[in-house]
């Protein structure tokens, strides 16, 4: 919020993150640097589009509910990548997992839903 509120109006800030997300929450216009060159420049939206291949689906499941973990991370798993082919696991710890999806596999990410 500091920052926000800091770049109202006709002010601007550079700043340096290598999180999407943080730019996204952040910035308007979000630039790519590489190697010292700026390779594109334009709103989150706009690069995620053009330059981004797959969604990232982030899941954390309830340790409260009865069953064995591993097994119900393992259904999760399962279900995902049945449901949306092509779909890589980038990591599952405890009872959280992170999967990335495919453009390719929806045309629109509310169909996922």
């Amino acid at each position: 919020n500091v920052i926000s509120k800091s770049i109202s109006g006709k002010r601007a800030a550079v700043l340096t993150t290598h999180s999407m997300e943080e730019a996204d929450a952040l910035c308007s216009r979000v630039g790519i640097i590489v190697n010292g060159r700026l390779m594109c420049l334009g709103s989150t939206q706009h690069l995620k589009t053009k330059h981004g291949g797959h969604y990232q689906l982030e899941l954390k499941l309830s340790t409260e509910e009865e069953g064995n973990l591993t097994e119900r991370m393992k259904a999760v798993r399962e279900y995902v990548q049945g449901a949306f082919a092509g779909t890589e696991v980038l990591e599952e710890f405890n009872e959280r997992a992170l999967y990335k999806i495919p453009h390719q596999v929806l045309n629109r990410l509310s169909e996922a839903f």
